[in-house]
């Protein structure tokens, strides 16, 4: 009996420290990023590393890229990330209208001296692990994949 005890303090200790921490949203582990850097553009990706199935989550895209020449940026979503969730929003607003397995965001950018920050708003439709990258397309230089690894409770 103290032993089962001893055991069931340790869980219970565990789960806490665990919510605190943000391992069930809002917390410092809660959030993770990643980056890539090529051809001068460096693309900041933030997002959420847990959250809950059917909650509204966002990316947050920074995009760093003073050599572009052209005027646009496009945001494609990997299959994987694209059927498994409902986009809410961007901003800024996007042109493009419905997302669909096979389609991408497009804004239009008339100044790459500054970064581009762009926010994705979606609710996930999955629960336990999900996988998705992002292929990003800044005006005039070649497409950069960024890859991401969330974990959803129901």
């Amino acid at each position: 009996m103290h032993v089962a005890q001893r055991v069931g303090w340790l869980v219970i200790a565990a789960v806490l420290f665990a919510a605190i921490a943000g391992i069930f949203g809002g917390g410092p582990i809660s959030r993770a990023d990643t980056s890539v850097e090529s051809d001068g553009a460096r693309i900041e990706l933030e997002y959420p590393r847990f959250g809950r199935s059917r909650s509204p989550q966002e990316l947050r895209l920074r995009i760093d890229a003073p050599n572009a020449t052209g005027d646009t940026l496009t945001v494609a979503f990997s299959q994987s990330f694209a059927s498994s969730t409902n986009i809410t929003g961007t901003s800024p607003p996007d042109g493009n209208g419905e997302l669909t397995p096979e389609s991408s965001l497009t804004w239009p950018v008339s100044d790459w001296s500054r970064p581009v920050e762009i926010s994705i708003n979606f609710e996930p439709r999955v629960n336990w692990r999900s996988e998705g990258s992002l292929t990003v397309t800044i005006g005039g230089l070649p497409a950069q994949q960024i890859a991401f690894t969330q974990f959803y409770f129901p």
